[in-house]
C-alpha cells in the first residue's frame, strides 16, 4: 500500500511539473520564427504560335524575332527583351527595314528599363507593320490595340494570335486590348 501511495505521489508530481513546463514554454520569446514566402511564382506566358507564311524568308525571320521581343515584354522580362532585340536588329537589317526600327531595337538592347523598352517597341511595331504590307503568302497577323497604354494615348502591336497578350502592361493587364485590324 505504501508503494502505491509513493507511486501515485510521484505520478502527480511529474504530471504537474510537465504541465508547468508547458506553460513556461508558451511564454518563451526565444522561439525561432520561420517566414515562408507564399507569393505564387510569376506566370510565364507562352509565345503565340506563328501561323502566317511569308513570301520573303527574311521578312518572316524579322517578324519571328519581333514576336520573341513582344513575348519578352508580355512577360515583363527586360533581360529577355534585350536578347530578343539583338536578334531582331540583325533580322531587320537583313529584311531591309527602316533605320528608325533598327535604332529603336538597339535602344531596347542597351537598356534594362522595361518602360523604355516598351516605348521603343511602339516604333518597332510601326516599322514592322510597313514591312509586312503585302508580305504574307498565307495566314494572317493581327494588329492589336491597347487604349490605356502610355497614359491613355494607346499603343499598337502585332500578334500571330487574336487572343490579346498585352506587351505594354504585361501581367498587370495581360488581356487589355482588342484586335484593331488584320494583315493578310
Amino acid at each position: 500500500m505504501k508503494i502505491i501511495k509513493i507511486t501515485l505521489v510521484l505520478v502527480i508530481t511529474l504530471t504537474l511539473s510537465f504541465c508547468g513546463n508547458d506553460k513556461k514554454s508558451n511564454n518563451n520569446t526565444d522561439l525561432e520564427v520561420i517566414e515562408i514566402d507564399t507569393k505564387p511564382e510569376k506566370e510565364v506566358y507562352p509565345e503565340p504560335a506563328l501561323n502566317a507564311k511569308f513570301k520573303n524568308e527574311k521578312i518572316g525571320n524579322a517578324y519571328n524575332a519581333y514576336s520573341k521581343l513582344q513575348n519578352a515584354l508580355v512577360n515583363t522580362n527586360a533581360k529577355d527583351a534585350a536578347v530578343s532585340a539583338e536578334t531582331l536588329i540583325l533580322a531587320l537589317q537583313e529584311a531591309g527595314a527602316y533605320d528608325v526600327a533598327v535604332q529603336a531595337a538597339k535602344q531596347v538592347l542597351e537598356t534594362q528599363d522595361i518602360a523604355y523598352q516598351r516605348a521603343q517597341f511602339v516604333v518597332i511595331t510601326a516599322a514592322m507593320e510597313n514591312l509586312l504590307a503585302d508580305a504574307l503568302d498565307a495566314g494572317m497577323i493581327y494588329k492589336m490595340y491597347c487604349p490605356m497604354a502610355f497614359n491613355n494615348n494607346g499603343g499598337y502591336w502585332l500578334s500571330s494570335d487574336k487572343q490579346v497578350q498585352n506587351p505594354y502592361f504585361g501581367d498587370k493587364m495581360y488581356r487589355c486590348g482588342r484586335v484593331d485590324d488584320t494583315i493578310q
